[in-house]
């Protein structure tokens, strides 16, 4: 193979391995929606809760609004359980607005999960079909409701703990598990006023230390525990991400000291009235901070994706440059060629172009001083009126002058 269709063969590779590469690469990262996905099915971890707790005030206190409240965060769920599992939209916000589109998951173990999650929630939602409409008694439905609660916590938690264990996404997965643990806090608190054992003591216990210690892994790095495993994170550093956890924490110290006056003292009336106003802004504040994370996720996968958007174009112009010094390193080679087989024939009159880049313009300069000395020769031998002949025939005896008999 030439010189020219070597190198053009070489730089057309180049361009397919630069075509793969960034195929792949965009395929890979296309998932932008990981950080969405993960936000939203974690989600379902604290609406489960959520409604845990809008069911137990319903069956306190029945009332239209308490009910409206109860079908609000089912519908909210359903909806985003539909789009985890099959694809689809999903609200974003907690009154059912801000649709996003969420592509149907592929691994299978997960796809299984959240099979095993959907029949979880339809028992669920039939309990909630029939407290809506005439109520159960309190007992069963407090059992009912403590039960399917607790399987659909714990198939929620294995469902987001099978996602990829990377970093960032697995920060954000105990982020978005903090909303469901302060829901879980209200709903504790709830059973344990309502009747007050030592086993629902020690599982608020549990729930407050559980929230505590990863709330201190994502302001300050640390360890804490995801799908029953110990895993250590570094700090959420992202200066808006940190604020909202800085002002989450100011919520959670209030919350906790009102918890501790519950367990420690009984019904303590501030202290129930601060838990029932500090609750929901802990939420919130949790909230934002995962929004903002996921935010920041994506703004991650784009810079990385315009990235490499740049390196391909660089490659691109990379390529070309090359195709255009082929061209002419080929050129001059051929031009090269050209000379000296004329001057192999004894033409040595006709002066050798000298052209190309670099090594090649010096190698001509050399065929032209060469060509030059042989004329010079060739003179002094006598043949400089017949050497003009092509073919070197007169004076020459139709020989090269590089030939000797």
């Amino acid at each position: 193979m030439k010189i020219r269709g070597m190198l053009v063969t070489g730089a057309a590779m180049f361009l397919g391995l630069l075509l793969i590469i960034l195929a792949l690469t965009v395929k890979l990262l296309s998932g932008g929606g990981d950080a969405q996905y993960i936000n939203l099915a974690g989600r379902q971890r604290m609406l489960s809760q959520k409604l845990s707790k809008e069911m137990l005030v319903f069956i306190a206190s029945p009332s239209q609004k308490q009910l409206e409240a109860v079908e609000q965060t089912e519908l909210v769920f359903t909806r985003t359980a539909q789009a985890l599992r099959s694809g689809g939209t999903a609200p974003s916000k907690t009154d059912n607005t801000g649709d996003v589109e969420v592509a149907a998951p592929t691994d299978p173990e997960l796809v299984a999960k959240l099979d095993e999650v959907g029949a979880n929630w339809e028992r669920m939602s039939a309990a909630l079909d029939k407290l809506g409409v005439a109520g159960l008694k309190r007992g069963e439905a407090l059992k009912k409701i403590a039960d399917n609660s607790a399987n659909l916590l714990s198939t929620m938690e294995e469902a987001v703990s099978l996602f990829p264990p990377q970093e960032s996404a697995l920060a954000l997965n105990i982020a978005g598990r903090q909303r469901m643990l302060s829901q879980k806090l209200s709903k504790d608190t709830m059973m344990y006023i309502a009747d007050v054992t030592p086993e629902l003591k020690q599982s608020l216990q549990d729930t407050m230390a559980h929230f505590a210690k990863s709330h201190s892994a994502l302001r300050s790095g640390g360890s804490t525990t995801v799908g029953g495993r110990s895993v250590t994170i570094d700090a959420m550093t992202a200066p808006a991400v940190a604020a909202k956890l800085e002002t989450a924490d100011r919520y959670w110290k209030e919350m906790e000291a009102a918890l501790n006056v519950i367990l420690g003292e009984g019904l303590v009336p501030e202290a129930r009235a601060a838990f029932v106003d500090l609750n929901p802004k802990v939420l919130k504040g949790m909230d934002d901070a995962v929004s903002i994370a996921e935010h920041v996720s994506q703004s991650k996968i784009k810079t990385l994706q315009n990235t490499q958007l740049g390196i391909m174009g660089i490659g691109l112009l990379l390529v070309l440059a090359t195709i255009v010094l082929a061209s002419k390193i080929g050129a001059s080679i051929a031009k090269l060629q050209k000379a000296a087989e004329q001057i192999s024939l004894g033409a040595v009159s006709k002066p050798v172009e000298v052209g190309g880049i670099g090594e090649l313009r010096e190698l001509s300069a050399a065929f032209e001083r060469m060509r030059v000395s042989l004329a010079l020769a060739v003179e002094q031998l006598g043949g400089n009126d017949e050497d003009e002949d092509v073919g070197g025939t007169a004076g020459l005896s139709g020989a090269s002058p590089f030939r000797t008999s």
